[in-house]
Order: structure tokens, then C-alpha cells, then sequence
């Protein structure tokens, strides 16, 4: 068990609250999260090798309470990611990988003014995208986003005929919900690269955030 107390500024800088989407805005602020926040772990693993494994079954369970008297953040978050490594070839020599992660966030107390009822704090939630999430998309890359503020200057050039408004840009929210799931065939490189344990793969990923 992990016990913390963090103090969080989210957004940091004033030129990005200005044109950041309201679900960002009304979240601006300095939060405590309460020295009485536990994280607590639960794994269990078989596999045959930490670091390049071709046989054996991983699971990771998580779960983090934020509660109060002190703080500004009270939320149940769970986590669970599990794997299996099934060898099809003998020697390693292909292997398949099946994957999952689901993340579950539950705000509790009251939103601050101006946030929805049931939504929790961004510095909080989940967010897929990029190496280790969602392979294929850009950091943050996958849904939920919300339209930032758009431009004076550019709205104004719109106007004046200078050409159609752009869609305007969209930033991550990130969700309450966070489900994926990964299949993956890999085998090992030729020569040296086998010895060290680097393996091609060829992979598919399917998943989303629900807010």
C-alpha cells in the first residue's frame, strides 16, 4: 500500500487555460489529493521470462481511494491488466500474446461549480493513445475530446473572407471507463538480436474510453 499527498495544478499555464475546452476550464485550480489516499497492488505472474516472455499468464489489480477530512479529490479508481503468452512454435520461435486492461474511476462528493454532476477530475481519468495504451494513435489520440476556444484572430479572417474556418483543434479529456484489449504474434530477430531478446511483432488492438 502507497500513501500520498500531491498538490496539482491542472492546466499550468494561463495561455493554455485560455483556449482549452470547458470541460478543462472549470477544473482550473490547485488540488490536494489527501495524504489518506491508498494504493494498493495485487500481482500475480508465471511467466517464463520478465522481459521477453513466451510462455505463461501475468494478472495486475490496483485500486486507489482518495477520501477525505484533507484534500480536494475523493474518488474510487481500479485498474486490472492481465496477459497470456501461449508458445505456437517450440523454441520460442512464435509466440502469441493476448492482452486486456480495463480502468474503472468513481468520483465521489460534490463537482465543483460548473462541472457536470457525475464528472470526475481530469488529472484522475484514464487516457488511451500512443506506446504502452494504444498503439497507432498519437499520445492521447483516443476519444473522449472537446473542442478548444477558437482563435479571435482566425474567426475574424473567416469572416472577412479569408478563406473557410478551420475545424478548431481538440483536446483530451480523458473518460471514467477505459477498456482495451491486444492480440500480438511475435517471433525472434535473426542473430544477434535473438540472443538479446528483441522479437518482431505483428499486432491488433481494440478498445475506447466512455466518460
Amino acid at each position: 500500500a502507497q500513501f500520498a499527498a500531491i498538490l496539482r495544478n491542472s492546466p499550468q499555464f494561463s495561455a493554455i487555460l485560455r483556449n482549452s475546452p470547458r470541460a478543462i476550464r472549470c477544473r482550473a485550480q490547485f488540488i490536494l489529493t489527501p495524504p489518506l489516499s491508498r494504493a494498493t497492488q495485487a500481482r500475480f505472474s508465471s511467466l517464463d521470462n520478465a522481459t521477453a516472455p513466451t510462455r505463461g499468464t501475468a494478472l495486475r489489480l490496483v485500486t486507489e481511494l482518495a477520501l477525505p477530512p484533507l484534500g480536494d479529490c475523493r474518488f474510487a479508481k481500479h485498474a486490472a491488466d492481465a496477459t497470456a503468452h501461449v508458445p505456437l512454435l517450440p523454441g520460442g520461435k512464435l509466440d502469441l500474446k493476448l492482452s486486456s486492461h480495463f480502468g474503472l474511476l468513481l468520483p465521489l462528493g460534490s463537482p465543483p461549480e460548473g462541472a457536470a454532476a457525475s464528472t470526475s477530475h481530469i488529472c484522475d481519468r484514464f487516457f488511451l493513445g500512443g506506446p504502452g495504451t494504444f498503439w497507432g494513435f498519437r499520445t492521447h489520440g483516443v476519444a473522449p475530446h472537446d473542442p478548444r476556444h477558437g482563435s479571435p484572430a482566425a474567426a475574424a479572417a473567416a469572416a472577412n473572407g479569408g478563406g473557410a474556418a478551420k475545424p478548431p483543434l481538440r483536446d483530451a479529456v480523458g473518460g471514467d471507463v477505459s477498456a482495451t484489449a491486444t492480440a500480438a504474434l511475435s517471433t525472434p530477430l535473426p542473430g544477434k538480436l535473438a540472443a538479446a531478446g528483441v522479437r518482431a511483432q505483428v499486432f491488433g488492438t481494440v478498445g475506447g474510453l466512455h466518460a
